[in-house]
């Protein structure tokens, strides 16, 4: 998070599209956030920014309930 200097976790990258990235993550963050993307592989290294199209907890599952702490998010690059 560029302006806070916060890291989140990405537990899981859910789709890729030349315009957006879904991501499953650790925390909220509102619409319109700018956002920065590493990524790591090897010895190559990607960034790039972009804004947060939409956040919304994870449901279990299993049943109706909230996952733990984990939220869907849309990433507008």
């Amino acid at each position: 998070h560029p302006v806070s200097g916060q890291y989140f976790d990405v537990n899981r990258v859910c789709d890729i599209s030349p315009g957006g990235v879904g991501l499953k993550v650790n925390a909220f963050l509102h619409q319109g956030q700018k956002v920065r993307l590493g990524f790591k592989r090897g010895r190559a290294h990607i960034e790039m920014f972009g804004h947060v199209a939409w956040c919304a907890p994870v449901k279990d599952e299993s049943s109706e309930n909230v996952g733990a702490g984990l939220f869907r998010m849309g990433i507008i690059l």
